[in-house]
């Protein structure tokens, strides 16, 4: 089961780099939770991206953020 509290912060513009970060609440199925989180900050960006730069997953304060940085 997803967890409810889903903060997404769409992708920024940086040169020719994207990125695209999810953060969602961790709770009862956390392992689903973080997976999710890391697909959709990967698929989206890397629909258009030639190259993958950098995914990121840190667990801080009961989070999960997912960073995805694509070349163009």
């Amino acid at each position: 089961m997803l967890s409810n509290s889903w903060i997404t912060t769409p992708g920024k513009m940086n040169g020719d780099l994207l990125s695209h970060s999810t953060t969602v609440g961790l709770g009862y199925g956390s392992a689903i939770d973080i997976l999710t989180a890391a697909f959709e900050a990967s698929i989206v960006s890397l629909l258009e991206a030639k190259e993958l730069a950098v995914t990121q997953l840190s667990i801080n304060n009961n989070k999960a953020v997912v960073c995805t940085v694509v070349r163009f």
